[in-house]
């Protein structure tokens, strides 16, 4: 067969302190070691092989999530996933799509996400670029497909619809803006924030709405948010290959000198004396 290098069985020899177990000498357990990638690559090349991949638990960078249940196949060193679901403690991934090798290398993912109040915090480590500017609990419910044969292209190809939610965080990274009007708010003194969020950063009760995206173009028309501080609402366009974006932004304050008189009653008497 030509799945078997021809010097394989060449390569065995005797194994001393008379024992009749084979034994293979440093130069030819390298030879046998490149005669059996060898052979690998020639059979990924001619495969049609077909698998059904059940993992009952699984971990991607302190990631947990389990069960993993996968219908594929391998044809001619091509990956061709016909239906994949991936459970988590707060959602599920349904995923099918292709992986192609060669000149015409492609990848192509069509999915579809759904979380419930999934801890930021939690996600794994690729998702550091999020993590690193929010927390919170994430509710989201996703639609997406991409094809191309590199990080660009899928990126260029992106499209869907994404409805996301998140509830009782904190923004890390915020505009210059918001963070004055931060400082500023009165209402903010007195507004405890859920245990475990960060101490800095804007405390925001939600912000949401929907996302459509169309060929790397992400655009908006509802997105809003709610906090102490103020409450705002997004519309615009981001291009994320560009990674520019055109969005209009309006905001609501909330913080007034009345609210800091009606929780402080001293002050109150102070500035207004009997009258209210």
């Amino acid at each position: 067969s030509d799945l078997i290098h021809p010097g394989f069985f060449n390569n065995l020899k005797p194994a001393a302190s008379g024992t009749d177990s084979p034994s293979l000498s440093g130069l030819e357990k390298g030879r046998t070691r490149k005669g059996w990638r060898e052979n690998a690559s020639r059979f990924m090349k001619k495969s049609d092989i077909h698998l059904d991949i059940t993992a009952p638990d699984g971990q991607w960078e302190n990631f947990r999530y389990g069960p993993l249940n996968m219908e594929c196949a391998l044809r001619s060193g091509d990956l061709y996933i016909s239906r994949s679901s991936l459970k988590t403690e707060h959602g599920k991934l349904l995923l099918r799509g292709h992986m192609k090798r060669g000149k015409n290398s492609e990848m192509l993912v069509s999915s579809w996400i759904d979380m419930k109040k999934q801890p930021l915090k939690e996600l794994p480590q690729s998702f550091e670029f999020i993590k690193s500017r929010a927390e919170g609990m994430l509710t989201m419910e996703a639609l997406l497909f991409a094809k191309g044969s590199n990080k660009r292209d899928l990126i260029s190809s992106l499209t869907g619809s994404i409805n996301v939610m998140i509830e009782e965080g904190v923004l890390k990274k915020s505009h210059a803006f918001i963070k004055v009007m931060d400082f500023l708010s009165l209402e903010g003194l007195f507004v405890k924030r859920p245990p475990g969020l960060s101490k800095e950063g804007l405390y925001f009760e939600s912000i949401g709405g929907n996302i459509d995206l169309m060929k790397g173009v992400a655009k908006t028309e509802d997105i809003a948010m709610e906090s102490p501080v103020f409450n705002a609402v997004v519309r615009g366009e981001a291009n994320l290959n560009t990674k520019q974006a055109n969005a209009e932004l309006g905001i609501q304050p909330l913080g007034t000198v009345d609210s800091l008189v009606s929780k402080l009653p001293i002050v109150g008497y102070l500035l207004t004396g009997d009258k209210e």
